[in-house]
């Protein structure tokens, strides 16, 4: 599973090297909390178990009583259960768990089993650097799309979409297949993110070869336009 090149990646992307402890978790004030995810997504809280150890990786501006409230309320034990607690109320923040997967080897994708076949040969797979995107079109229109969101420390996280009219055709599959094997070309190690309770996605990773390491907890708002990537707060 690479777990020296995760380490290394999760140890940055939750901040633990600069931690401080609050009772007996781990409390990290993180810049990443502050990068959207995927442009849109900021992940503002993010509480797991890693190696032994209860951690909290925050948006540095969290204040003191905003930390010591997630210490006090985070449920460490319920997390790989997957269970919100009524305990752990922030009505304006959404809060889900997350299973972070990892390919254990690397998958053989040769040119023949890149793309599943079936009554859709019409549609047209085209790869666009710049994105770091591979897009499925049928007439030139825009049907579903799998790219490299964000890469950090060469572990870059895979985003998948396919437009509901053209689902269960295979057309995911295929584009993640292409996806995949373009990240190795780069020396990307892809990585697929996905919440909890979304089966449908966990079944397509998981056919690929994905298997979940970690599981979180996520704290997080979607602002697709937001001024306020730096402060964390929705005004």
């Amino acid at each position: 599973m690479c777990s020296g090149l995760f380490s290394d990646f999760y140890q940055e992307y939750l901040g633990l090297n600069d931690k401080v402890l609050h009772n007996d978790v781990q409390v990290c004030k993180c810049k990443y909390r502050d990068i959207p995810i995927n442009k849109r997504y900021f992940y503002k809280v993010i509480a797991t178990t890693y190696n032994g150890g209860k951690i909290i990786s925050c948006s540095p501006e969290f204040s003191e009583a905003e930390i010591v409230f997630l210490c006090n309320n985070i449920n460490f034990e319920a997390i790989e259960a997957g269970d919100i607690h009524d305990g752990l109320k922030m009505p304006e923040y959404e809060l889900s768990y997350m299973d972070r997967m990892l390919l254990a080897i690397q998958p053989d994708f040769n040119e023949g089993t890149l793309l599943v076949y079936g009554k859709h040969d019409q549609i047209e797979y085209r790869y666009l650097e710049a994105y770091k995107k591979y897009i499925a079109l049928i007439n030139d229109k825009l049907i579903g799309y799998c790219k490299v969101s964000d890469v950090i420390s060469d572990y870059g996280n895979l985003v998948v979409w396919v437009e509901e009219t053209k689902r269960r055709l295979g057309i995911a599959e295929s584009l993640v297949r292409l996806m995949i094997n373009k990240c190795y070309e780069e020396s990307i190690m892809p990585m697929y993110v996905v919440k909890t309770d979304n089966h449908a996605s966990k079944a397509l990773a998981q056919k690929l070869g994905f298997q979940v390491i970690q599981r979180e907890l996520i704290i997080s708002y979607n602002d697709l336009l937001s001024v306020v990537a730096t402060t964390g707060r929705k005004g």
